[in-house]
C-alpha cells in the first residue's frame, strides 16, 4: 500500500514537472514598460494597442510608465529583469539616442531585439495660441531679434529634432530641458516657459481647437495631417524636413529571451496591425500612421536609424554631459 502511494506521488510530481516544462507562453501576466511619462503620445499608442490585443492574449497585459533620464531609466530596468519574455519594452528611437550617448551603459541593439515596428509618427511644430508668429516665415523673422526657446528632453528625440530644425531654418534656438515627455512639453508651452514644442498633432487637437495652441507646420513631406488639412507642411513652406525629425514605435524584447515568446508577439501583433479594421481604428484614435514591420527588414531599419542618429550626435557635437 505504501509502495503504491509512493509510486502515485512520483507520477504526480513528474506530471506536474512536465506540465510546467511544456506550458505555452504566455502562462502568466505580461508587463510592458514604457520608459517615459504617462499621458504622452506614445503612452497613448501602447495603451490603445494593448486594448486591441486584450481579446487575443489569455493573460493581463500591464503597461507601466517609468520615466527618467531620457527613457534610459526604464530601459535599463527592463534589461535588469529576468529574460523570460514577461517584461517587454515599448519605445521609439529615443532608445537609439540614449544608447549612442552612452546613457544606457550597453548597446540597445545588442541587448534588445525590436520585435515589431508598430507605427510611424511624424510630429508637428507647435506654439502658444497667442504667439506673435503663425508660420515658419514669421517665426524666422521673429527670431532675428527675439530669443526663441524650444522644449527638449536632453538626450531624447526632441534634443536632436530641434538641433536639426535650428540648422535647417538658420535660426538660433535656445534649447530648454523639460522633463515629462509630451505632457511636460505641452505644460511648458502653455505656461510660457518655452515657445516651441514638437508633438503628435493628434495629441493637441483639443488645445488647438480651443485656441490655446497653434500649429506652425507639419513634417509630412507633401502630405498634410488628416486632422489639420489647412496647416502646410515644412516643405510647402520652403524647407526640407530635417533628418532628425520623425520616429517609429517599437515593441522590444531581450535578445536572450525564449524564441517562443518572440514568435508569439510577432505573430499576434501582425494579426492586429495588418488587419485593415484595427489599423484604421488605431490611426483614427491616435492620429498616427500604423506600420507593421518585423524580421530582417526591421533589424536592417533599426541599424540604419541607430547609425543615423549616432552620426547626428557626432556631427552636431552634442553631449548629454555638457
Amino acid at each position: 500500500m505504501i509502495k503504491r502511494l509512493l509510486t502515485a506521488a512520483v507520477v504526480a510530481a513528474l506530471t506536474l514537472t512536465c506540465s510546467s516544462a511544456i506550458a505555452e507562453y504566455p502562462d502568466k501576466p505580461v508587463r510592458i514598460v514604457f520608459p517615459n511619462k504617462a499621458g504622452s503620445g506614445y503612452h497613448k499608442i501602447i495603451l490603445a494597442l494593448v486594448e486591441e490585443l486584450k481579446s487575443s492574449v489569455p493573460h493581463t497585459i500591464a503597461v507601466q510608465a517609468m520615466p527618467g533620464a531620457g527613457t534610459s531609466a526604464g530601459t535599463r530596468f527592463v534589461q535588469e529583469q529576468a529574460d523570460d519574455g514577461y517584461t517587454l519594452l515599448f519605445i521609439h528611437e529615443a532608445a537609439f539616442q540614449t544608447s549612442a550617448f552612452g546613457m544606457l551603459g550597453f548597446d540597445i541593439l545588442e541587448e534588445f531585439q525590436p520585435l515589431v515596428r508598430t507605427n510611424s509618427n511624424i510630429p508637428s511644430l507647435v506654439t502658444r495660441g497667442d504667439a506673435p508668429f503663425s508660420n515658419i516665415a514669421e517665426l524666422r523673422k521673429y527670431a532675428e531679434s527675439n530669443p526663441v526657446k524650444a522644449a527638449i528632453n536632453t538626450g531624447a528625440l526632441s534634443h536632436l529634432e530641434f538641433i536639426g530644425l535650428s540648422d535647417t531654418l538658420g535660426i538660433d534656438l535656445r534649447l530648454v530641458h523639460v522633463g515629462g515627455g509630451g505632457a511636460g512639453f505641452k505644460q511648458a508651452v502653455l505656461a510660457g516657459d518655452v515657445d516651441l514644442i514638437h508633438t503628435n498633432a493628434g495629441s493637441v487637437r483639443g488645445l488647438v481647437d480651443a485656441g490655446q495652441l497653434k500649429m506652425l507646420s507639419y513634417y509630412g513631406g507633401g502630405k498634410r495631417h488628416v486632422m489639420f488639412p489647412d496647416i502646410p507642411t515644412l516643405e510647402e513652406q520652403g524647407f526640407d524636413t530635417p533628418g532628425t525629425v520623425g520616429n517609429n514605435g517599437y515593441l522590444w524584447i531581450r535578445r536572450s529571451a525564449p524564441q517562443e515568446a518572440k514568435d508569439y508577439w510577432i505573430n499576434i501583433l501582425e494579426a492586429v496591425l495588418t488587419n485593415p479594421e484595427s489599423e484604421s481604428k488605431l490611426e483614427e484614435i491616435l492620429g498616427v500612421d500604423m506600420g507593421y514591420l518585423s524580421g530582417d527588414d526591421l533589424e536592417k531599419l533599426a541599424r540604419e536609424l541607430y547609425d543615423q542618429r549616432a552620426g547626428y550626435i557626432k556631427e552636431f557635437g552634442i553631449s548629454v554631459n555638457k
